[in-house]
């Protein structure tokens, strides 16, 4: 069960090209300094550069499973601390759904699925051209599997900042609601 003291978490999963960073800044915006974002994409880039600067692409699995447990461990931190934090997450991998939930059990977490159908996104990842080709279609089987949201949007379906508003308002309907709620931790509500 969440405790009062510790700031509220809202994770974004999906694929890479999906909206989700999008959906976070304007999230960030929107709820005007009462949440930091942070990014596995940011996070990441950062470690590149300051543990492992001559490496070139991905990680060892070992080393990108070790380094994704404290990715969770800071967001853990950032909220015990009192911080509400927004995460820009891909969940590809099932063990990371189970890092997240682990690190994250104590807190008041809100799962997105962020959707998109993989033509949308791969049309997105080529027109951006900062992704290796791919990338998308690799994930898209994986990152929504056996995940159940507390709110999904679909980017296709929605522009950015309508799907931004749906998670602002189901956050905010849930807040009220925060003092009577008897849901279950992240690990078991979340991931099946």
């Amino acid at each position: 069960m969440a405790t009062n003291d510790y700031g509220k978490i809202i994770v974004l999963n999906g694929t890479s090209s999906s909206g989700k960073s999008t959906i976070a800044r304007a999230l960030e915006k929107a709820f005007d300094g009462a949440y930091c974002r942070i990014s596995l994409d940011e996070f990441g880039d950062e470690l590149r550069r300051s543990r492992y600067p001559t490496l070139r692409g991905k990680p060892p699995p070992h080393v990108l499973d070790y380094e994704i447990a404290r990715f969770h461990d800071a967001i853990a931190a950032l909220a015990a601390e009192g911080a509400n934090v927004i995460v820009d997450h891909v969940l590809e991998e099932f063990r990371w759904s189970l890092s997240l939930a682990e690190a994250l059990a104590a807190y008041d977490v809100t799962l997105v699925g962020v959707h998109c159908p993989l033509a949308v996104v791969e049309t997105r990842e080529q027109e951006r051209g900062d992704r290796k080709p791919g990338t998308a279609r690799y994930q898209f089987g994986r990152v929504h599997e056996r995940k159940r949201y507390d709110v999904t949007v679909d980017t296709s379906e929605l522009p950015l900042q309508a799907c931004a508003e749906k998670i602002i308002s189901y956050v905010l309907d849930n807040e009220k609601a925060a003092a009577t709620d008897t849901r279950q931790n992240c690990k078991k509500r979340c991931f099946s």
